[in-house]
């Protein structure tokens, strides 16, 4: 990617956001001290803290040096803001590029966050929170397939013994 949209890449990485809340964030909606972003009301009607790793955190210090309060987080190459679809064009041709196919949109990077975070053993409430889906459910369709390996630990770690012996097999 270029650099301007590399950027926009790297905090969907970090933050599962979508494009329109990435390009509408103001220095303002970064807490370095509280390492975290918040993400205006938008689809769901509801705006939501997105708790960052120290990666994240750095990422979007940086982000944010020498601007001030008001100014957005993320600019186009000619100091421009993001329109509705300026992205579009540059990520398909950035995976021309990397000889991605199919070329992936820019909605599949949210994506990549929530699977990363499940099959980290992170469960679905939380998965739809931080992505702000208004209901479980969907969260859980797209999801919980991801989570099968959480649940297999689930039970090797935590259901007690019952006190079977093993039985020998007779030949």
């Amino acid at each position: 990617c270029r650099p301007d949209l590399r950027q926009l890449v790297k905090a969907a990485l970090f933050t599962g956001a979508r494009y329109s809340e990435l390009t509408g964030l103001r220095t303002s909606d970064f807490s370095e001290s509280g390492a975290r972003i918040y993400i205006r009301p938008a689809k769901s009607g509801r705006g939501r803290h997105v708790p960052l790793n120290a990666e994240g955190v750095d990422f979007l210090s940086t982000a944010c040096a020498g601007k001030s309060g008001d100014d957005y987080i993320f600019l186009r190459q000619d100091n421009g803001p993001w329109g509705k679809n300026h992205h579009v064009r540059l990520l398909k041709d950035a995976c021309a590029q990397a000889k991605i196919e199919p070329a992936i949109t820019f909605h599949e990077l949210r994506h990549t966050y929530a699977s990363l975070l499940a099959q980290a053993g992170a469960d679905l409430l939380t998965i739809s929170k931080l992505i702000g889906h208004a209901d479980t459910r969907i969260t859980s369709r797209h999801y919980a397939h991801l989570c099968d390996k959480t649940l297999a630990e689930a039970v090797c770690k935590s259901l007690p013994g019952f006190g079977h012996t093993p039985e020998r097999k007779v030949r």
